[in-house]
């Protein structure tokens, strides 16, 4: 095995610790595939689990975004459901029904204020996907509504937010530090985004994004969403490197995107996308765990340039950057995935001590390097907090 593909499989293996774990994941074969196999581990992990509903609604498990949706395709196969399992989850479905249509009202509100303003945007992830490509808006929840926009129009957006009773709000970890925040009066924040990606390598192809955005109705208004090739990249490419363990919706996301996408997706340009900006080896490892394990329709052709493209420096350079983001909240996985790849030593030398350029690239290009290394010292030596790693 070359240094390449050493370095390699040590980054695939980071940035799959990221991936959804085993309660997710069954959790997910339900929600999406429910075939014959999902139905009986169900029902096996059901004997294991007197009290079902509180494994699925601790704030550990993370699924309580899911429970509407796993209702939703339990009813859809007839699957019996013991009472006060199904007292809970049928409670959890009318919950997000009524909740969406707060959500519904609140991004309404929103978008209509923006575009009065002439402020153009387009719409990202959760509630571009809840509007687009679910079954039902309801069986997507929705935790806050991002947009991109132009940086220049950023403080006219943030005006006509503030004067439509948003009031100034706290940034996600997830997002740049470019990104603008504010919050509904209940709490609902809305992002403004200049960017697409947190790490700048990715955003080499925002133009394209921009330019072949398609038109699509979102909370009853007319706004613009990405393509279907650019949304695939950007739903991966942002749930593996969220940081923390969190939600897996963008699982669900990814998968009803390439079910759902009229006359197929274009996967030309998908691979254009991750060609350009370096984004081969985190959309690998998504396309691969949406393949293997929920059978997403994903040509072998794509691996085959996936795997091509990921040999070079630059991709393996934004990875091991994309790993570091992918590994907050999740230390003890990230050191089992860099011992089974032969390399535990170099897992943790690297967390403390990153080159300066994926330093940067995570921590952003401001700040004295020395600071930024102490930070991280900080943050893993003197006060070691096993929720924060990134």
């Amino acid at each position: 095995m070359s240094a390449g593909e050493g370095q390699q499989r040590l980054v695939c293996n980071l940035l799959r610790s990221a991936l959804p774990n085993d309660l997710q994941a069954l959790a997910l074969r339900l929600c999406l595939v429910a075939d014959r196999a999902a139905l009986e581990a169900w029902r096996r992990w059901l004997e294991t689990k007197p009290d079902a509903k509180y494994a699925l609604g601790s704030r550990s498990a993370h699924l309580k975004g899911l429970l509407a949706l796993l209702y939703y395709r339990l009813q859809q196969e007839g699957e019996a459901i013991e009472a006060s399992l199904r007292s809970y989850l049928r409670t959890a479905r009318a919950h997000e029904q009524l909740r969406t249509e707060t959500v519904r009202r609140i991004c309404r509100g929103a978008l209509r204020s923006l575009h009065a303003a002439g402020i153009e945007v387009i719409v990202l992830k959760g509630m571009a996907m809840a509007e687009t490509v679910y079954p039902e808006a309801s069986l997507r929840h929705c935790h806050d509504l991002d947009l991109l926009v132009a940086d220049e129009r950023v403080p006219d957006a943030m005006e006509a937010l503030r004067g439509a009773g948003f009031r100034v709000g706290a940034g996600s970890p997830g997002s740049a530090t470019s990104s603008a925040w504010v919050e509904h009066p209940s709490g609902f924040p809305v992002g403004l985004h200049t960017v697409l990606y947190r790490l700048p390598p990715w955003n080499a192809g925002a133009c394209d994004a921009k330019r072949t955005a398609m038109r699509a109705e979102v909370a009853g208004c007319q706004v613009r969403v990405l393509s279907p090739a650019q949304a695939l990249v950007h739903i991966c490419c942002h749930g593996l490197t969220r940081g923390g363990p969190h939600s897996p919706s963008w699982i669900g996301d990814a998968w009803f995107l390439l079910g759902r996408t009229p006359a197929g997706l274009d996967w030309e340009e998908v691979t254009a996308i991750a060609a350009s900006g370096h984004q081969s080896i985190p959309l690998m490892v998504a396309l691969e765990y949406l393949a293997e394990r929920l059978a997403a329709p994903v040509p072998p052709r794509v691996f085959q340039v996936l795997r091509g493209l990921s040999e070079r420096e630059e991709d393996i350079e934004s990875a091991r950057a994309a790993a570091l983001m992918a590994t907050r909240g999740r230390p003890l996985a990230l050191l089992r995935a860099g011992a089974r790849a032969g390399h535990p030593a170099q897992t943790v030398w690297w967390l403390l001590f990153p080159p300066p350029s994926q330093l940067r690239m995570v921590e952003g290009a401001a700040g004295l390097l020395p600071a930024l290394y102490l930070k991280r010292l900080g943050r893993y030596v003197l006060r070691p907090n096993w929720r924060t790693f990134c």
